[in-house]
């Protein structure tokens, strides 16, 4: 269309009395009219709007352009014997304003004076009708361009386009506490980070990630929550009745090396009462964090013979108060060296649930796993690790 309009002008000369800077002008236009849906051809009945500043004598020679071209058009709602009276009306009333009494053609004076003494809203719209004329005469209206821009904004924030959306939450904090209390922070990322919503706790993911598709399977009973663990379906040795609850990473981490795979999950364990049917207290199990650190690296992550070797690095009891609650959390940090010749870094952080009628209650224990290389450099996801850590929130009751 904008192809057939362009070669049309050129036959016709137009070029001579229209500025050639119309063009990219044009096109633009064209691709955002199309983008409206207006059926009629842009090319045509653009023109006379774009080449106005450039007198009568263009409007003439376009309205030319425009009657022939409007005979062609199947279904077009002006017939050619309309157009060809505007054309005439057009033509007679140019040749009128632009005769003098010596026969040589000019513009009168008034239209000059109008011309320069223009503002540059009426430059851009024209004076009052002509804009809702000009966009009728394409199908369409003011209403319908405002309605159309605004779907589209809407459209955009609500699909988080180019990331507008995460991006205007960012530059405004109480746009993004306000995303987390209705939990939105699960759809657009705040500060880099998307939430999880569990039934009994809160754990934030970067916003790459992806949730590992195994556990999400394994949930719904659509495999088998062995195959969770390794591709063979092997579980590997531990306490029974401890299973990932969520897990996370990065796009295609899977088919990393050992050595660069980076992840974050969540492990639940259910923990029965005390003897006396009372529920669980953390404190009694995990007792001082130091030596309890010791005892599960020494007894679970990095057993004699398993070629690895652990070192604990930071061990900590802390309790935090979320959303009107408070809990105890066990939060732990240290590095396994692999006889293979690599180190992983891994944060976690454990705390107790709600217990149920029968005293019964949830471990839940999170655990970001990063190359000690990427954690040495201190980029990427390491710069979120301590809001990763701090926004673990488990349910006390």
């Amino acid at each position: 269309m904008i192809a057939t309009g362009l070669w049309k002008m050129r036959k016709r000369r137009v070029y001579r009395v229209c500025d050639r800077s119309a063009v990219p002008v044009l096109v633009a236009s064209a691709l955002i009219m199309a983008a409206l849906g207006i059926r009629d051809s842009f090319v045509l009945y653009s023109l006379p709007c774009i080449c106005r500043r450039h007198g009568q004598r263009t409007y003439q020679a376009v309205a030319q352009v425009v009657a022939h071209q409007r005979c062609n058009l199947k279904n077009s709602r002006v017939t050619c014997t309309a157009a060809r009276s505007d054309n005439a009306d057009v033509s007679s009333s140019g040749a009128a304003a632009s005769t003098d009494n010596e026969g040589k053609k000019t513009l009168p004076p008034k239209t000059l004076q109008a011309e320069e003494d223009v503002d540059l809203w009426t430059y851009i719209f024209g004076k009052p009708g002509e804009l809702r004329r000009d966009l009728g005469m394409m199908n369409t209206s003011p209403e319908r361009v405002l309605v159309a821009g605004f779907l589209a904004i809407v459209i955009g924030l609500t699909s988080n386009l180019w990331g507008q959306t995460e991006f205007l939450i960012d530059l405004i904090p109480a746009a993004g506490q306000q995303a987390v209390n209705l939990h939105l922070d699960s759809i657009y990322a705040v500060g880099g980070l998307r939430a999880y919503y569990g039934d009994e706790y809160e754990a934030r993911y970067p916003r790459e990630w992806l949730f590992d598709q195994r556990v999400a399977l394994a949930k719904f009973g659509q495999t088998n929550p062995d195959d969770i663990y390794t591709s063979r379906g092997k579980r590997p040795k531990g306490p029974l009745g401890i299973s990932p609850d969520a897990a996370w990473g990065p796009p295609g981490g899977g088919q990393r090396p050992v050595k660069e795979r980076e992840n974050l999950s969540v492990v639940r364990q259910l923990l029965p009462p005390k003897p006396t049917g009372a529920p669980a207290d953390i404190e009694t199990i995990l007792q001082d964090p130091d030596a309890s650190l010791t005892k599960m690296l020494s007894e679970t992550i990095a057993p004699a013979g398993s070629k690895k070797k652990a070192v604990p690095l930071r061990a900590e009891r802390r309790s935090k108060v979320a959303r009107g609650q408070t809990n105890i959390y066990y939060e732990y940090e240290w590095r396994t060296s692999f006889d293979a010749g690599f180190s992983r870094r891994t944060y976690s952080s454990a705390a107790l649930g709600p217990p149920d009628a029968q005293g019964r209650r949830y471990l839940y224990t999170l655990a970001l796993v990063l190359p000690e290389d990427e954690v040495l450099k201190a980029t990427g996801v390491v710069e979120q690790v301590p809001r990763i850590i701090q926004d673990f929130y488990v349910k006390s009751s």
